[in-house]
């Protein structure tokens, strides 16, 4: 899967999911083939608390991606539960 970091450019510097791929929300439509050009690869999307990336995969299914998934509660419940982030 392709992991996508859709908060800001501060917030992905401060941490992040290892490998993650840095495309803020603003810039998702337009920034889409830098994602992955394999519209059926899995790709994961989460923001802050999970408000956010269930827009932006939204916005990449209507770009014909069709395994798109927003992670429920964001980087703060990934963190809540331990899983390690990055700052690299």
């Amino acid at each position: 899967a392709v992991v996508v970091d859709t908060r800001s450019a501060a917030d992905y510097k401060k941490n992040h999911i290892l490998n993650a791929v840095h495309v803020p929300m603003a810039g998702i439509e337009e920034r889409a083939g830098e994602i992955t050009k394999k519209t059926d690869r899995t790709i994961i999307c989460y923001c802050g608390i999970g408000n956010v990336a269930p827009q932006a995969a939204s916005k990449l299914r209507r770009k014909g991606y069709t395994h798109v998934y927003a992670l429920k509660g964001g980087i703060n419940a990934w963190q809540a539960d331990g899983l390690p982030v990055t700052r690299k």
